[in-house]
């Protein structure tokens, strides 16, 4: 739904990725504070990048580019970015209304407890954020999303914290910390850059320093040089291209140039950890019960449709002339894909 629908629960294995997802910040609808700040964002050769042109550009963008297992990818977007961060803001509006509407609206109280949960589970939660950019009053603002999300599919639905342990001892394998590498790496794109690398390497420069003067990751002075800022990746996760090349090292290795689509990457293994049972403390215990007892509820209950409800009963007036028309489509299909079409208080106005 809107295009990417944070609302819809999966229902996936309940191994440990589902305990760490309280640990991350979900899709941010709400970007509190856009146009804000500094009128200049970059300045080359003495030119100025003004907000206003950034967030014009950034409004119509038409493609993205994203991570793919042989590198970096351009992907045609569905509709303009700016079209799909309005649908997002609408999506989470209507949401926000709707919670208030059951009186599920979370207190302050409720989300500080949230966020001293979620700093528990993982102390480096607010850390791993804010190194991408995000502000504190985002990582609130999705929080309480995420709150309301909960309380809408775990309304009447009873999990203890006995049925948590229990599903632990029933299901062990699906409790295992994986393997991990804690890796450096450097992107290039042309030759030129790739020689200049191993030179640097070659007469002794630390793979840190020579990462952080030469590599086009976008992230790498963010990172340090590293390949996440969240912490070492699971060894599965990378691409088979790195992962065959990191087989046999433990520690202290650099290997070969690997080809990408954009260009070149070389990486430095810092060190590996093999698989382990993962300690599951009270914290953990209690984020397991809590996504069972979301997983138990979405069998039951389909937010989507409540969302869309309350958007058929919602006057929505879209200013911007270039989305008009999109918006009128886009609430047609959706009222279309959930049979909504037919009832009365249809409101999807464009202005």
């Amino acid at each position: 739904m809107f295009g990417g629908n944070r609302l819809k629960t999966h229902n996936t294995s309940l191994m440990i990725g589902a305990i760490a997802g309280f640990a991350a910040c979900g899709l941010i609808f709400g970007v509190s504070g856009c146009g804000k700040g500094a009128d200049v964002i970059a300045v080359i050769n003495g030119e100025p990048i003004t907000e206003k042109e950034y967030y014009s550009y950034l409004e119509f963008k038409p493609e993205v580019r994203v991570i793919t297992a042989n590198g970096v990818a351009s992907l045609r977007t569905e509709g303009v970015l700016g079209f799909q961060a309005m649908q997002d803001l609408i999506a989470q509006k209507v949401t926000m209304q709707l919670a208030k509407d059951k009186q599920m609206y979370p207190t302050e109280d409720e989300i500080n407890k949230e966020l001293e949960f979620r700093k528990k589970l993982e102390p480096n939660f607010l850390t791993a954020l804010t190194a991408r950019g995000l502000t504190f009053d985002m990582i609130r603002q999705s929080i309480t999303m995420d709150i309301i999300q909960e309380k809408m599919l775990t309304k009447d639905v009873t999990v203890t914290l006995a049925d948590a342990e229990k599903y632990v001892k029933d299901n062990p394998k699906e409790f295992i910390d994986p393997a991990r590498a804690d890796l450096s790496y450097i992107k290039v794109s042309d030759l030129r850059t790739k020689d200049a690398v191993d030179r640097e390497l070659s007469s002794g420069q630390s793979f840190t320093t020579v990462a952080l003067r030469y590599s086009e990751a976008p992230d790498a002075k963010a990172n340090n040089g590293k390949l996440s800022a969240a912490g070492p990746p699971t060894i599965t996760s990378l691409p088979q291209d790195v992962q065959k090349a990191i087989a046999n090292f433990n520690g202290g290795e650099t290997t070969d140039w690997i080809r990408f689509v954009d260009g070149w990457g070389k990486f430095y293994v810092h060190k590996k950890t093999a698989e382990k049972p993962i300690t599951m403390d009270d914290t953990k215990k209690e984020a397991l019960r809590r996504q069972m007892a979301k997983l138990k509820g979405a069998q039951g209950k389909d937010i989507n449709r409540q969302v869309l409800t309350k958007l058929k009963d919602s006057k929505v007036d879209v200013n911007r002339t270039a989305f008009q028309e999109q918006w009128k489509a886009a609430y047609k299909r959706f009222m279309a894909e959930n049979k909504l079409e037919g009832l009365t208080g249809s409101r999807g106005d464009a202005n």
